[in-house]
């Protein structure tokens, strides 16, 4: 008897379907789709209800197609729509944008996709805030971008763990690729799945991708001993993230060309910044080091340097996966910890004075920072890490007595400790029904309390004490950053 079930990819033709969106072109500046919805209280089974969008400006452009800004007439609100002309058009990027429609905290939101005789529409979400390239020409190697590059970091491997778990390699991981959803926090997400692929029933061949962010496997550098096959697997990505986290730090790529060893900002806007073979070659076929000057002039810390390295071995079975990456001591403890010169600033001393926490610190606050106070909530066993908790948030608050904002301080301290909460995995089973109570307390110090307690209660000793800090930060900000 023959299988009448459907094949995969008949299901995916299926699914993608769904999200068609019916729409009616009025030349090529306006846009209706029509759409039945049903409302149960007015006991209407079929409503039409119907939206109209006009373009207002291009995003970009490139060998893909174009990019529009679209704004919806009656509500004003916004969209980026792709437009990719039909010989170019890839599904497998459609599938992906459905496939991961459920984490729009980490990958830009899918609308839906329609169709016209020339080209193929993918509606998503606006982000207006630009991509990391601009970040990276604006604050590359600056402070702030040292402040923030763990949490940038942190949410990119968030997006790769959802990824790769799901058999998705993305294959074109690169800053211009990874939108700012918010400055402030930061907040991004991953975008353009255009070459994006599924590594489970196939195998991935095609060099393709960016050349600065390609993996040595991608460019027919891997050495013959770590060659397992003709094909790459998903850590390609892990190697791109690595460029990525070297580029914010450094603002410079790894394997910079020497005569363009400069920054990204002072690059020509359509230059590409080279790599240079010669010493890519010599990492990956003969043993050469990491070259690390770049890092160290900017002054990593040994565990950052290392955490990069992690990212970018040569052997791609060394490599460091998106999972493990996220429980690196470097990405936990907030970022990386650069050695800053206060030379200039504090009279040669290169350290900065002894500072009164300010007084705008309710006392309800000042009392978290006594190490036995925390340590009354979580227990006496754990005063180790009160103690470094608690000087660790005194070190952010007297720091931003000198950065003279201290919200903004503050802001990105809380950031830097910010818990992997949206993937599942890093979790304890039953994560979600007991940490609900503390999820949904409105008081800060109750949060805390109950977050102490339901991990005393559920004996997770590997997570409790991310379960604190966050508890901590939830009741900074509530107190300082209103």
């Amino acid at each position: 008897m023959s299988d009448s079930r459907p094949s995969a990819t008949a299901f995916r033709t299926k699914l993608l379907e769904r999200y068609k969106l019916p729409t009616e072109f009025d030349g090529d500046e306006k846009i209706t789709h029509t759409i039945l919805k049903s409302n149960l209280q007015a006991n209407q089974r079929r409503i039409k209800v119907a939206t109209t969008w006009r373009r207002d400006r291009m995003l970009g452009a490139g060998a893909f197609g174009e990019v529009w800004l679209q704004v919806e007439e009656h509500s004003g609100s916004l969209r980026a729509v792709k437009i990719i002309p039909t010989r170019q058009v890839n599904l497998r990027e459609l599938e992906s944008l459905v496939e991961l429609r459920d984490h729009p905290d980490l990958f830009v939101s899918f609308f839906g996709w329609f169709t016209d005789p020339y080209a193929t529409h993918i509606a998503m979400e606006y982000v207006p805030h630009g991509d990391l390239s601009q970040y990276i020409e604006d604050h590359g190697a600056s402070a702030k971008a040292h402040r923030e590059v763990g949490e940038i970091t942190s949410q990119i491997l968030e997006g790769l763990v959802v990824l790769h778990d799901r058999d998705i390699c993305h294959r074109d991981l690169k800053p211009q690729n990874i939108l700012i959803a918010s400055p402030s926090p930061i907040w991004i997400k991953i975008s353009d799945f255009g070459i994006s692929k599924r590594t489970s029933g196939t195998s991935l061949n095609t060099n393709c991708g960016t050349i600065c962010y390609q993996a040595p496997e991608q460019m027919g550098l891997l050495p013959k001993k770590y060659m397992k096959s003709d094909s790459y697997t998903k850590l390609v990505d892990i190697w791109a993230l690595g460029s990525i986290v070297h580029e914010i730090l450094t603002a410079q790529i790894p394997f910079l060309e020497i005569d363009l060893r400069t920054p990204i900002s002072d690059v020509e806007t359509n230059t590409q910044p080279m790599i240079d073979i010669p010493i890519l070659f010599g990492y990956c076929q003969d043993g050469d080091p990491f070259p690390i000057d770049s890092l160290e002039n900017n002054r990593i810390s040994t565990e950052g340097i290392n955490f990069v390295k992690s990212l970018m071995a040569v052997d791609p079975g060394s490599r460091a996966t998106a999972a493990d990456a996220l429980m690196d001591p470097w990405l936990v403890r907030a970022s990386c910890e650069v050695q800053t010169d206060h030379s200039s600033q504090y009279g040669g001393t290169g350290k900065a004075p002894a500072a009164p926490l300010p007084t705008r610190i309710p006392p309800t606050v000042a009392s978290v920072f006594n190490a036995d106070a925390v340590a009354s909530l979580v227990g006496d066993r754990r005063k180790q890490f009160a103690e470094e908790a608690n000087a660790r948030i005194q070190a952010a608050i007297i720091g931003s007595v000198y950065y003279g904002d201290c919200n903004s301080m503050l802001v990105q301290f809380c950031q830097s400790w910010q818990l992997v909460s949206d993937i599942p995995e890093h979790y304890p089973k039953g994560y979600a029904y007991w940490a609900r109570p503390a999820e949904s307390a409105k008081d800060p110090l109750r949060k805390l309390e109950l977050w102490a307690n339901a991990v005393e209660a559920n004996g997770e000793k590997a997570h409790w004490d991310r379960l604190v800090v966050r508890g901590l930060n939830d009741l900074l900000v509530s107190f300082l950053c209103p």
